[in-house]
């Protein structure tokens, strides 16, 4: 049989595949997207027994939220221990950054997991014995009771039966070298013909027979999109001869999913995603290396399902490594394009449309200023305070944070601005970006974390001063030194960088060390004791604690002396002189109502001293976010080119509209508000003395 016969044999045979694969699909009941357990026991409910949710998994399908799901071979047969486990929590990481809840799917001792913790992800990455799941395992293993790692094919069915639409992996399977003679095809191929799935991956395998490959996919009717590209990806390899059709953004990815399933059209869609330039392989070395172990696999007498681990191990062990390395990129890249698939569409579902224009990427521009700091939710409790009794009072929800309050009043103030913040994947972190919308403020530096939104609690009594306040911080974990590696450019070519004290110490250091310009820290109460180290002393250029801050900071590097208020400006001097010996070039110190001291070194190595009064306020409501909203005006004034001794009257200004506003950043601050305020008030805020 020559040939030419042969491949008309094998795509007889692959319609015939095709029809079968179409009664299946009319006898099988798909979730839609965006169902929940609940409402899908009133279709079926005879799968759902078998099926264990994570607790962000079922959030996410309560609360209709984009998911994303992931197979576990990479991490039960992909990838040695302790790399499976840390690609598959980086994985899940970066679903969350773009907006996404991810969902790893595998078998957990007989029962189907659709959403991994972190526990089950650390045990199945190191258990011995898990068994490589594909559709037809399923039920053994179920009944069995054992564990296991879903294929793609697998993976697909279970994430479309409970109602996820977007699915990312590496590569595809398909129609293996030879098939003609073995009929070896993979059943990834029947799942797609007849399953809604939006599968994300680097195109097929390049050990397969990319053109056959491609043919049953046309020929099952299967949407195959290559994301900025025209010709089918390759795997390791960027780019081959195969012309698909080209899909420049994921909005308008998202907007083709939903125009299927308004068709009804019960078939799978392929985005093929090109492995990043950085991280491809040489196409004519791969290809070499492949000939060469299909060469050996022939040799050996290699055949069947043993056929793709070996020859994936010989180009593994013969690139040195570097096939394992593109995968792990590759799919990492995937898994942001996935993601925002995913978003997207489920925006869509929910009814927010989106113009079909090439998006514009999560690129970060260049700003004069960068702050670097927390967001946190403020509830503010004002009331008649008695003790052990609950009161009638007010309680009030502001958008906070020291980071976020310098952020936004930098913003409103006008100044060009980037904020790097985190925010939890839940309706408080809503509230934050739909804001951040609302005023048209930079969000691409916004980090998504595991954890809820930052919340503060805070009790004030009646004359609005503070009593007693709790904050709930885990969300602040999420920001990594490597999350904001790719912020670096951003931090080194800006003239000032702001940032709190928040964050853990390694990120701050990599933040501080990173800048070439101009360094302020504010402290953020106890979160500050970490920044008295020599190395990022040295680098502040600005350092603006208030007077209870500076008082405990300077008795933890040994000052003995009393307190700093308003009343002691002489202890305050002296405190202030500690770090300016250590390094930091000027404090600015907040006193509340009593002002602000700034200290710092001249050139010719004399300690400058000066105090500046609060300007009066009508009526004070609230305090909070008036010490941030003094150093953000500041920095906004000096970014402009006013000195420090003349920015500060700016700051004063914004102090004072926050303190006269209900709000943590009064809403109405802009640059020209504050030059007239300046400019009245003047001379009631010039320097009491020259000390």
């Amino acid at each position: 049989m020559d040939t030419t016969t042969k491949n008309l044999v094998l795509i007889l045979i692959l319609q015939v595949f095709t029809m079968l694969g179409f009664y299946v699909a009319t006898q099988t009941t798909f979730l839609t997207p965006l169902q929940t357990p609940e409402t899908v026991m009133d279709v079926s409910d005879t799968f759902l027994k078998y099926i264990d949710y994570s607790p962000e998994v079922e959030k996410a399908l309560k609360t209709h939220q984009p998911i994303v799901a992931l197979e576990t071979t990479i991490i039960t047969h992909g990838l040695p221990y302790p790399d499976n486990l840390k690609v598959a929590n980086e994985l899940e990481d970066i679903i969350r950054q773009n907006g996404a809840i991810p969902a790893t799917i595998g078998i957990v001792a007989g029962r189907i997991q659709v959403g991994f913790t972190k526990e089950l992800l650390s045990q199945i990455s190191t258990r011995k014995g898990v068994l490589k799941v594909g559709i037809r395992d399923i039920p053994q293993v179920v009944s069995e009771k054992k564990w296991g790692g879903t294929t793609v094919a697998a993976t697909s069915r279970i994430a479309s039966l409970v109602g996820i639409k977007v699915f990312v992996t590496g590569g595809l399977g398909g129609v293996h070298r030879g098939a003609e003679e073995t009929f070896d095809v993979s059943n990834d191929l029947n799942e797609l013909s007849i399953n809604p799935i939006c599968l994300v991956c680097a195109g097929a395998k390049i050990i397969l027979d990319l053109p056959k490959t491609l043919e049953y996919l046309e020929t099952s009717g299967v949407s195959v999109l290559g994301y900025q590209t025209e010709n089918l990806p390759q795997f390791y390899v960027r780019s081959s001869n195969l012309s698909i059709s080209a899909v420049n953004s994921t909005i308008s990815i998202s907007h083709l999913l939903k125009v299927k399933d308004d068709l009804n059209i019960e078939k799978g869609t392929i985005v093929a995603v090109p492995i990043p330039e950085k991280d491809a392989l040489n196409e004519t070395e791969i290809s070499g290396l492949l000939a060469e172990a299909l060469e050996q696999a022939k040799i050996r007498e290699i055949r069947g399902k043993a056929v793709t681990p070996f020859i994936l191990g010989y180009l593994n062990s013969n690139s040195q490594g570097k096939t394992i390395q593109a995968n792990v990129a590759l799919i990492k890249h995937n898994a942001e394009i996935g993601s925002k698939i995913a978003f997207y569409y489920n925006e869509l579902k929910l009814g927010k449309e989106f113009g079909d224009e090439k998006e514009s990427q999560k690129v970060v521009k260049h700003s004069k200023i960068v702050v670097v700091g927390a967001s946190v939710m403020d509830f503010i409790s004002r009331g008649e305070i008695l003790p052990e009794v609950s009161v009638e009072g007010v309680v009030q929800q502001n958008r906070g944070g020291v980071g976020h309050n310098m952020a936004e009043n930098i913003h409103l103030i006008g100044n060009q601005m980037t904020f790097l913040s985190v925010l939890g994947n839940d309706f408080l972190g809503n509230v934050f970006r739909k804001s951040f919308e609302k005023i048209h403020m930079e969000t691409s530096g916004i980090v998504l974390s595991e954890f809820p939104t930052a919340v503060y609690s805070g009790v004030i009594n009646q004359d609005g001063s503070l009593i007693a306040g709790v904050i709930d911080k885990r969300s602040l974990k999420g920001m990594t030194v490597d999350k904001i590696e790719k912020y670096m450019d951003l931090v080194t070519n800006c003239e000032y960088v702001v940032i709190d004290t928040n964050f853990e110490l390694d990120v701050i250091k990599k933040v501080i060390l990173s800048a070439k310009g101009k360094v302020w820290l504010e402290p953020t109460g106890g979160t500050s004791l970490k920044i008295l180290i020599p190395e990022i002393l040295e680098r502040i250029d600005y350092f603006s604690p208030n007077n209870f801050e500076i008082e405990w900071l300077a008795k933890r590097i040994g000052y003995k002396g009393g307190e700093c208020d308003g009343g002691n400006i002489e202890e305050c001097i002296k405190m202030s002189e500690l770090f300016v010996a250590r390094g930091v070039k000027n404090l600015i110190v907040k006193l509340g109502p009593d002002g602000v001291l700034v200290v710092k070194k001249e050139e010719d190595g004399t300690v400058w001293k000066k105090t500046y009064t609060a300007m009066d306020t009508e009526e004070i409501k609230d305090v909070h976010g008036a010490g941030d909203s003094l150093s953000a005006a500041t920095v906004a004034a000096m970014q402009r080119g006013y000195p420090l001794e003349e920015a500060i009257y700016y700051g004063l200004a914004c102090a004072k509209m926050t303190l006269e506003s209900e709000y943590t950043i009064n809403p109405k601050v802009n640059w020209e508000k504050l030059e007239a305020i300046v400019k009245e008030e003047k001379t009631k805020a010039i320097p009491k003395s020259d000390l």
